[in-house]
């Protein structure tokens, strides 16, 4: 559910046509350090089952999991300069007991406690919450897809998608999976309308 990456510079050699790769075990310059977490789907309900009834969930022990990601990348040898947040935030049954917009505090509450910068990228339970519009132009999500840390999106407040630079010579690039769907989206858009359908045959 969450970790830490390491970037490290690389140095290429072109020597008789053949690229050599020397990871340069002494002069490594540590490019970033950022922690990656996917899949809270927090929810203030008892355990339960997914939705095949083959696995259990936790949905209020993620907040702890949450709690403890950040404490880790807060501390230790290298501390995380920012979070990409990977999707489903918060679970699905939350639309259905009208907690949507509470659980969604919640879980941010927490996870913006560290020293760090967090990037968001949509996932389906997020948009079983809220519609795409709804959810890029929310308070907690909008300083991913608008602000001015040097990042880019196309269309701001309408696309989920953007890119940044957190070290020089690295970039990041966030696609918008549900940019042209039937989730999330107002049957009467075009994102909803155009979305192709394979015939079998």
């Amino acid at each position: 559910m969450r970790s830490v990456a390491k970037f490290w510079f690389r140095r290429f050699s072109l020597i008789n046509g053949n690229i050599i790769q020397r990871l340069m075990a002494r002069d490594d310059k540590l490019l970033c350090a950022f922690g990656v977490i996917a899949d809270v789907q927090y929810a203030d309900i008892d355990n339960g089952m997914n939705y095949s009834q083959t696995a259990h969930r936790y949905y209020r022990r993620s907040l702890e999991l949450v709690k403890t990601a950040v404490a880790d990348w807060s501390t230790g040898k290298w501390r995380a300069e920012f979070v990409l947040q990977l999707g489903d935030l918060i679970d699905g049954l939350n639309a259905r007991l009208g907690a949507s917009g509470s659980a969604l505090d919640t879980v941010m509450s927490e996870l913006t406690r560290g020293d760090h910068v967090v990037y968001h990228v949509l996932g389906n339970h997020d948009l079983y919450n809220f519609s795409h519009d709804e959810f890029v132009t929310h308070d907690h999500m909008i300083s991913s897809f608008i602000n001015e840390r040097g990042i880019s999106t196309p269309s701001p407040g309408t696309s989920g998608y953007y890119h940044f630079s957190p070290a020089k010579g690295f970039r990041v690039v966030v696609l918008d999976n549900y940019e042209i769907s039937m989730l999330g989206q107002a049957e009467t858009s075009d994102s909803y309308r155009f979305v192709p359908v394979h015939l079998v045959m």
